[in-house]
């Protein structure tokens, strides 16, 4: 279930940023910096 949502997510993001002006590389990168950022937080007290 867990890759199904990533999957969905991420291609929800991807799109939306390219709709938004961003490169296919950009919308990329913001995808892994949001997963960066949450992964952070998750693993800071």
């Amino acid at each position: 279930m867990a890759g199904i949502a990533a999957a969905v997510s991420y291609r929800h993001m991807y799109e939306l940023a390219l709709r938004h002006g961003e490169s296919s590389l950009g919308a990329t990168l913001i995808r892994l910096a949001v997963d960066g950022m949450m992964g952070h937080q998750a693993t800071t007290p």
